[in-house]
């Protein structure tokens, strides 16, 4: 996914299936990057 890519992050295909919006990807992905 160009998100994993572009952040360096990883998702897994479950968190990734339910980012619909944008909001819901920036919500993701700093939830992801503060797990780090």
């Amino acid at each position: 996914m160009a998100l994993e890519d572009e952040f360096s992050i990883e998702l897994p295909d479950r968190d990734a299936e339910e980012i619909l919006t944008p909001r819901l990807a920036v919500e993701k992905i700093f939830a992801n990057k503060s797990a780090m």
